[in-house]
């Protein structure tokens, strides 16, 4: 069990209580010329490498009323478009060119257009819908 700062006043019993806290996941090219694009989380702490080799990390919504967007509009409840689901792309490149691969191009990803330089790099793009849970609950 993991236990966050203490809360800043009393509650009263039985009150329900939540902890918000905002996570910033970015891509980013290594510190050094030449180095492997790098993903990384801040949660408020400073950067934390989550995994290298990765690209590109999109995410998209889908929104109660059918619409896609990269950022969903910020208002507050009852005008807040409810999200129904999220698509989570992440584009993996391995660490060294590979000499006998085909030329290729880093492919488009979402709302990232294509690279336009050739190299000899394996790619990979994972993509995943997560709905959103207790969705029944919801609107």
């Amino acid at each position: 069990v993991l236990f966050g700062p203490a809360l800043n006043r009393d509650f009263t019993q039985n009150n329900s209580v939540s902890i918000v806290q905002t996570v910033v996941y970015h891509v980013a090219a290594g510190p050094t010329p030449g180095s492997d694009f790098t993903l990384y989380r801040n949660d408020g702490t400073g950067d934390q490498v989550i995994a290298s080799g990765i690209e590109d990390l999109q995410f998209s919504y889908l929104l109660s009323d059918g619409t896609i967007v990269d950022n969903p509009p910020v208002a507050a409840p009852p005008n807040a478009p409810t999200i129904r689901a999220v698509t989570i792309s992440l584009l993996g490149r391995r660490l060294d060119p590979n000499t006998s691969a085909t030329i290729s191009t880093r492919p488009a990803l979402m709302d990232h257009a294509a690279g336009a330089a050739k190299d000899r790099y394996h790619r990979l793009v994972l993509t995943k819908v997560a709905e959103v849970r207790s969705l029944g609950l919801l609107n």
